[in-house]
Formats: structure tokens, sequence, C-alpha cells
């Protein structure tokens, strides 16, 4: 008894992906991959500087609120520190009340700047974040923007 092995049809051999063709599509699939990283790496760093912006709002009014309890502003040197504890240094509030639970901090990890009388807010007072390097420098954001 004989068994008749049928050759091989031109369609089985065919029938899978070459190598070649496999690298091609894994080579554009991490193009897209990556240009998709790239557009998305942008709107991260605008959505850190809304962020720091709606931050900047947000302690400005606690600001005005302390403003309202005490009858002035923090000074440079008591800073931020005053909407969180009492300051013990003059001037001294006669009606004091907490405004905030921690100190604030920007979307990059580091202390907002306070300063009264302000540089850029004469009649008022400067507050902003250094931005993303963390220094003063064009980057920066604050509430004269």
């Amino acid at each position: 008894m004989k068994i008749r092995v049928a050759p091989h049809s031109r369609r089985s051999l065919a029938a899978g992906f070459t190598l070649i063709e496999m690298v091609l599509v894994l080579a554009i699939i991490a193009l897209l991959i990556g240009a998709g990283v790239m557009k998305l790496t942008g709107v991260l760093t605008t959505g850190q500087q809304t962020t720091a912006k709606m931050d900047i709002g947000a302690v400005e009014s606690a600001l005005r609120m302390y403003q309202i309890d005490a009858g002035f502003l923090p000074t440079t040197e008591q800073g931020l520190a005053a909407l969180v504890t009492q300051p013990s240094t003059q001037p001294v509030p006669k009606r004091w009340k907490q405004q905030m639970k921690d100190h604030p901090t920007d979307p990059w990890g580091n202390p907002y700047q306070y300063r009264r009388p302000g540089l850029k807010n004469a009649d008022g007072f400067d507050l902003w974040s250094w931005g993303k390097d963390g220094i003063e420098s064009a980057d920066d954001i604050g509430n004269w923007d």
C-alpha cells in the first residue's frame, strides 16, 4: 500500500508573512507611537502651566481673605506661610484664620514665590512660580500675566 503525499501548493507556501513585511509593519507602528508621544509631551507642559495659573488664582484668593481678616497682607518675610500658620513676626494679625492646609507648591514641586510690595505689581504683591526649570527666567508664571 502506497501512501501518496500531495505536493505543496503555491498557496500554502505564500500564506504567511515574510520577515521583511513584519519588520516594515513594526517600523510603521513605532513611527506612529513616536509621533503620538511627541504630541502628548506638549499637552503635558500646557497642562502644568494651566494648573500653575489656576493655583496662583486660588492662592491670590486666600491672600485676599487673609487681608480681610487681618486688615493687611503678609509681608515678604512672613510669606505664604502666613496662610497656613499664624505669623509670629510683626505685623501680627489680631484676627487670623487658617486659609490653606499646606504650603502651596507648583506642578513641578517647587513652592510658589511671594513678594510684597511687588516689583511687577507695585501697588499689591507678586505671586509666581519659577516654572519647569525652578529658577527665575522667562518661563515664570505669575499674577501679572
